[in-house]
């Protein structure tokens, strides 16, 4: 048995310096909304520097259920940055969910070697799409489950004040999984007490954090009526039963990445795991699967919400499963062996990305510092990841070298800043780079931007389809490209 814990061990640790490589590899996280968040932090940082003009073109919102990622990047950036710190936050975060999926796994009497299936599932379809504040949320939510469990079977002050902490804690981190583990919780201790009246004093520690919520929603109702209906969109159906394994793995639903999902949901089994007769620890695998295949794809303002719970099903399967057998060294290796290769072809697609973002350093150093940047991608695909890594890669400009970048997440409600009315520029819905986006530019917002970068499509030269009159090229590195924008009558943006 000891030796059996020396190779798991060493199992986890291997596993655990293979994540770090996809995060570090590169300058830059292959995370699609990533430099968006970063960009909110390093306003927050240079909120005072009045060379900038953040505190002229931004309104802060203190009282926001997504603050404990961006306030923990906030702190590391004072040290290291707005780019490495936001880089730490994430690794912190991708580094605890397996930490807590294992916690709970020894709590409810699993096999450790099932954890490390949570290494995979971290990098999976809210990494990708770089959702910062849920990625922080996660294991800060497999914690509030296990305390939750604890606090049923405990029901002392302890427990309940240690579980309101961590809630509270929760909703500031991303009120969709504070909402999650609310109703969840509130299942479990009902189950559990056996009883309406008992289960009455154990959801005490569920309340605290109850007029928070409601504030921020009073709060959020007004500006939210200012803003133009927009239709749920539903996109549910047979696709998110066939995508679910491959969005676990924040992948395309290829036939391999489907039958790696596949093997993760089985391995479990497969090593001597089966399902437990207590029905409280069935429901947080329930509701995971309810959100995950009947939340809407698009509601309140918000995207992509229904499949982001996919991250959840593998944790919460977990605590629905007990140690029957004990399984072979071999099948422990093998699904060792599994992880290690999925985070090893994880580190070469993060390689091929670097390649790929290495150029916009040196093109953010031909700016100004403090210059206003319109980025468009033409070509917001990689060659290694599925996901449209180069979505919003501009906004690292303003990570690196200040200035403001559009288009911002600042156009939006709920980050800690977002444009004041005056001051925010009226972009098109759909920003490419052809004749009638250059139109639109020099006709209704040239004025407001410096500089113009744009990606391009490969092949054919990897240029834009045109030079306008009112710009000129100041660096290339295909497909990217940087602009300047002409002033008549006087030197260039940027000129000495």
């Amino acid at each position: 048995m000891r030796s059996e814990d020396g190779a798991f061990r060493t199992a986890f640790i291997v596993c655990s310096a293979l994540a770090l490589v996809p995060l570090w590899i590169g300058r830059y996280l292959p995370m699609v909304d990533m430099p968006q968040h970063a960009a909110q932090v390093a306003i927050w940082r240079d909120w005072n520097q009045t060379a900038l003009g953040y505190s002229t073109a931004y309104w802060a919102d203190w009282f926001t259920p997504y603050l404990l990622a961006y306030g923990l990047a906030w702190l590391f950036s004072w040290f290291v940055g707005a780019l490495v710190g936001v880089k730490l936050v994430v690794t912190l975060a991708i580094l605890a969910l397996p930490r807590m999926v294992l916690r709970l796994l020894r709590h409810f009497g699993g096999d450790p070697w099932w954890s490390l299936l949570a290494f995979p599932v971290a990098f999976g379809y809210s990494f990708g799409w770089g959702f910062f504040s849920f990625i922080v949320a996660i294991p800060i939510a497999l914690w509030a489950l296990e305390l939750t469990f604890r606090h049923g079977r405990e029901r002392s002050a302890r427990s309940a004040s240690l579980l309101a902490v961590v809630i509270t804690l929760l909703f500031f981190a991303h009120i969709l999984l504070w909402g999650f583990v609310g109703l969840v919780a509130g299942a479990v201790l009902l189950v559990e007490a056996g009883s309406l009246r008992r289960a009455a004093k154990a959801w005490l520690p569920l309340l605290p954090s109850v007029p928070l919520a409601v504030i921020w929603m009073r709060l959020l109702q007004s500006p939210l009526e200012d803003l133009p209906p927009r239709p749920t969109q539903w996109l549910m159906g047979w696709n998110r039963v066939l995508e679910g394994p491959a969005l676990i793995l924040g992948m395309k639903p290829t036939l391999w990445v489907t039958a790696v999902g596949l093997l993760i949901l089985v391995f479990p089994f497969m090593l001597g795991g089966r399902p437990v007769r207590a029905p409280a620890r069935w429901i947080p695998f329930a509701a995971a699967l309810v959100l995950y295949l009947f939340v809407p794809h698009y509601v309140f303002y918000t995207a992509y919400v229904g499949q982001r719970f996919s991250v959840l099903i593998v944790p919460c399967l977990l605590i629905g499963l007990t140690l029957r057998h004990q399984p072979t060294p071999r099948q422990r290796r093998l699904l060792a062996g599994l992880v290690v290769l999925w985070l090893g072809s994880l580190g070469v697609r993060a390689w091929g990305a670097k390649l790929e973002a290495d150029p916009l350093h040196a093109l953010f150093e031909q700016i100004e510092p403090g210059s206003k940047l319109l980025y468009m991608s033409f070509n917001r695909d990689s060659d290694f990841f599925s996901w449209p890594l180069y979505h919003h890669s501009g906004a690292w400009y303003q990570v690196e070298q200040g200035g403001l970048m559009d288009f911002s997440f600042a156009s939006f409600l709920v980050p800690p800043f977002s444009y004041r009315p005056d001051q925010e520029p009226h972009l098109p819905r759909l920003m490419s780079w052809g004749p009638t986006v250059q139109d639109w530019v020099r006709r209704e917002g040239g004025e407001h931007w410096d500089y113009f970068l744009i990606r391009v499509p490969k092949g054919e030269g990897s240029r834009p389809p045109a030079s306008p009159q009112w710009a000129e090229p100041v660096a290339a590195d295909p497909p990217w490209w940087l602009f300047r924008r002409r002033v008549e009558g006087g030197a260039n943006v940027g000129d000495p």
